[in-house]
């Protein structure tokens, strides 16, 4: 059995309708069908076109009974954001269509003669090729996300698969199911490589961008976590096929007597790939990786507001990976800083985030001092956007993503005693204020020695 079927066949669907649904939707269908319009030739456009058994009849539906009917569809289906309304209403036409053609009166009495349901509402797996991965595991699971390597074996399974639904389908010539089966085989050769797998109750189209938005997750994952395993040059980008670049470059330099000529050969945009291995996991589960791991997991609306602070932090963080100005990577790993630090108050955001990082993270004896760096990478932050500053340090750069990796690393191992990110501003006001009372009190002290 392949990985594909190990994973998703025969699985019991979260989302299967039940036949007393089916029925109470098919016979509301039909009352729809009894309350509007029918006539063999059109009137207009509001009248729907529905073939049945090679002939045309027009419909003009009662509007108050069909928007009854299709939010009864989305509610008693469980269909929320994951199926549009044109989806739904290309499924109301089949019904309506496989009504006329069981016959209103037949259906009346079995409505189940017209079960279309499970053809139309279904889980579906969608299959992502990614690139800048190399996986030695079989399969890790990241959030909602599989990850895994998709085999020649697998493309045999799905082309073995099209290919019986070609040939059983009644509606397609050999010769156009064959050219269908070859150009499928073509498409799903590219997948083959380390691929993303999601299942997700939605319609084909809503599965991708569903798809799509939760593979972007875990992505920003590995991005963050690849500054833990690589180092800046060797240029390791992850992201969907065809969005990670990678080449080669020749570059000549003539003597301009042409008498002698250097060239040099340069790999352009990616370097390495990241590898998934038990050594570099190992480094994932230190970092908290999996942590993360299981908050993408959960429901939006189960993820902590301070949770969702984390998985913002961590995008920007990954976003300062994929820049190639050093300008650009200071500027969202500040933002970094500021998703977490920003103050509630009018007091100023420079002096608030040192002073909190320095907080956060420094002892007493080096408080002072990464203030001060803090301070000094804000300068420069404003310098970039309004003086068009262009860093060429990347040993700066270096330090400030230390600081912040260290503060993501910080806040998920409290992310459990935060429950939000103004809790935690507060918390930083109050150890300000702690700290300024003890200089106060000190002070005192000293100028009670000198009298």
């Amino acid at each position: 059995m392949l990985f594909t079927e190990k994973i998703f066949k025969n699985k019991e669907s979260n989302n299967k309708i039940t036949i007393e649904t089916k029925k109470k939707l098919i016979l509301d269908t039909v009352d729809l069908i009894e309350n509007s319009e029918v006539f063999f030739e059109s009137y207009g456009t509001n009248y729907r076109k529905i073939e049945i058994h090679g002939n045309s009849i027009f419909i003009k539906y009662n509007e108050r009974k069909y928007n009854v009917l299709l939010g009864e569809i989305f509610r008693d289906l469980k269909l929320k954001n994951n199926f549009s309304k044109e989806y739904v209403d290309e499924f109301i036409s089949d019904l309506v269509t496989e009504i006329f053609e069981k016959g209103l009166d037949k259906v009346e009495k079995d409505p189940l003669m017209a079960d279309i349901f499970e053809d139309t509402f279904y889980e579906s797996i969608v299959y992502i090729p990614l690139d800048g991965i190399k996986m030695e595991k079989q399969l890790l699971t990241v959030g909602k996300i599989n990850l895994r390597e998709f085999t020649q074996k697998d493309a045999d399974f799905h082309i073995q698969n099209i290919s019986y639904l070609m040939a059983i389908n009644p509606h397609y010539t050999n010769k156009r199911a064959n050219g269908i089966v070859e150009l499928e085989k073509e498409r799903i050769s590219r997948l083959i490589g380390v691929c993303a797998e999601f299942q997700v109750y939605a319609d084909p189209k809503k599965a991708i961008d569903l798809a799509e938005k939760e593979c972007e997750k875990v992505l920003d994952l590995f991005r963050w976590t690849v500054s833990y395993i690589h180092h800046r040059n060797h240029n390791v980008y992850i992201g969907m096929k065809g969005e990670i670049p990678r080449s080669s470059r020749e570059t000549l330099v003539a003597k301009t007597d042409f008498r002698s000529y250097h060239h040099r050969s340069q790999i352009i945009g990616a370097k390495y790939k990241f590898e998934i291995n038990d050594k570099n996991i190992s480094t994932m589960r230190r970092n908290g990786f999996f942590k993360i791991s299981n908050i993408l997991k959960k429901p939006n609306n189960n993820i902590k507001p301070f949770e969702n602070s984390l998985l913002t932090a961590i995008h920007w963080f990954a976003d300062s990976q994929t820049q190639k100005e050093l300008g650009n990577e200071i500027l969202s790993l500040v933002i970094c800083l500021e998703v977490f630090l920003s103050p509630s108050n009018e007091e100023s955001i420079t002096s608030f985030i040192s002073e909190a990082i320095a907080i956060i993270l420094a002892d007493k004896e080096h408080k002072e001092e990464l203030k001060t760096d803090v301070k000094h990478f804000y300068d420069i932050r404003s310098k970039i956007v309004h003086e068009g500053l262009i860093p060429s340090d990347d040993e700066e750069n270096g330090y400030l993503r230390t600081v912040v990796k260290h503060l993501i690393f910080q806040m998920i191992k409290e992310k459990d005693n935060i429950p939000s990110q103004d809790i935690l501003v507060k918390h930083i006001a109050d150890e300000k204020n702690k700290q300024k009372l003890n200089v106060e009190l000190n002070l005192k002290k000293l100028k009670g020695i000198d009298s």
